[in-house]
């Protein structure tokens, strides 16, 4: 006779059915709490889901000096894949500018991208909701300066406003108010 396994889909079911029936037992209670929190994990309920930012706009302010008075590339990263995610944590700018465009081809689902390319004095506000509102697990900001350093922001919008600010050497984001709530 021939054993079957049983199917990813059948474990989990079997898994959460198993919890429940535990569920009555006082002595095996934390046991099913522990069980039916697995099962959940495996089904995929507590497992983060891409949202869009709940900003308005992004505005980005390039100061008369901004890159050394040249123009600066600005990336913004809406990065859907959490293997992803933890490897642009640790990317400076200089390499992702090198290898964005392999990232986007690797990773066509997993990550949306509008680039910028601010001149020193210019301010461009962003509002468009079909680049600005992508799905996300989160937001990255990247900054094409020469000098070596990281120029990556984690952007954190929680509403309003999100403004970036060029400057010489660097870049700085920050959440503004909403204009609109006073």
């Amino acid at each position: 006779m021939r054993h079957l396994r049983p199917q990813p889909v059948h474990r989990r079911a079997l898994v959460v059915t198993a919890a429940l029936g535990l569920g009555g037992c006082s002595s095996l209670g934390k046991l099913s709490e522990s069980i039916v929190s697995m099962g959940a994990t495996l089904v995929g309920r507590d497992k983060p889901h891409p949202k869009p930012p709940l900003w308005r706009s992004v505005t980005v302010v390039a100061s008369s000096d901004a890159n050394q008075d040249s123009p600066v590339a600005v990336d913004l990263v809406f990065v859907r894949d959490p293997a992803l995610l933890t490897v642009l944590h640790t990317m400076p700018a200089g390499k992702w500018f090198a290898t964005r465009t392999d990232l986007q081809r690797a990773f066509p689902e997993g990550v949306g991208v509008v680039s910028l390319e601010v001149v020193p004095g210019q301010t461009l506000r962003l509002t468009d909701h079909a680049r600005i509102h992508q799905l996300a697990l989160e937001v990255l900001a990247y900054a094409d300066y020469p000098p070596p350093g990281e120029h990556r922001l984690r952007v954190q919008p929680t509403s309003g406003n999100y403004l970036l600010q060029l400057g010489p050497k660097g870049f700085l984001g920050a959440q503004t108010p909403d204009p609109a709530k006073k």
